[in-house]
């Protein structure tokens, strides 16, 4: 699975927007298994960084997949379901200083 994963990760379709989640057909929204995020964070978000342009996430997933890597070209990032204080904690200049 992690080969399959890699080739897809490091075709440029794939890596302007990633979503790390799925939607379920109830609504509510499912996370990443924990060892593809593992997999990710570790061996492919440092490889592709320079080339994501959009992240979708969610709350389990924020800090591991922002920690990860410096993203140069990150232009939206979507967060789903994030409580008030994670976000303050994440982006109140705590963890993460924006110039």
């Amino acid at each position: 699975v992690n080969t399959r994963l890699d080739k897809i990760a490091s075709d440029p379709l794939f890596t302007e927007h990633l979503t790390f989640m799925t939607r379920l057909s109830n609504g509510f929204i499912n996370s990443l298994d924990n060892s593809m995020l593992n997999h990710f964070c570790s061996v492919i978000l440092p490889r592709i960084h320079c080339k994501i342009k959009w992240l979708t996430l969610e709350p389990l997933c924020v800090e591991r997949v922002l920690l990860a890597a410096d993203y140069p070209n990150l232009r939206v990032l979507s967060l789903f379901n994030i409580e008030r204080e994670t976000a303050v904690r994440l982006f109140g200049g705590k963890l993460f200083h924006f110039d």
